[in-house]
C-alpha cells in the first residue's frame, strides 16, 4: 500500500493570526541599526529594545515591572521611548564603536 501526499495551499499570511484572526498585540522586535545609539537624540521603541536584548515581548515588560529595565524616557501617548544613552547603560555599553 503505498502513500500519497497531495499539495496544501499555503495560507496567506493575513491569514495567520490567533483564533477569530485577530493579532495578539505584542509587540515584534524590529531590527535596529546599532550605530544609532551613538546619536544622543536617538529615541529607542519597545520593538527595537527587544531586538536588542534578544527578548519577548512577555519577558521584557515582566523585566520592566521587576525593575531590570529603567521606565521609558518619554511617552509619546502610550508609546514608549528610551533615549540612546538610556539603552546604552541598559546593555552595559559606554559607548558603542563606530565600526559596527
Amino acid at each position: 500500500m503505498a502513500i500519497t501526499f497531495s499539495a496544501r495551499p499555503v495560507p496567506a499570511a493575513s491569514t495567520l493570526h490567533t483564533a477569530n484572526n485577530k493579532k495578539s498585540g505584542h509587540t515584534r522586535p524590529r531590527p535596529m541599526d546599532l550605530a544609532r545609539l551613538n546619536d544622543p537624540t536617538t529615541l529607542v521603541r519597545v520593538s527595537e529594545l527587544l531586538t536588542l536584548l534578544a527578548v519577548s515581548h512577555t519577558t521584557f515588560y515582566e523585566w520592566k515591572r521587576l525593575g531590570k529595565v529603567p521606565s521609558p524616557d518619554i511617552e509619546l501617548g502610550k508609546r514608549p521611548l528610551w533615549r540612546a544613552a538610556t539603552v546604552r547603560r541598559i546593555l552595559g555599553m559606554a559607548q558603542l564603536p563606530t565600526d559596527v
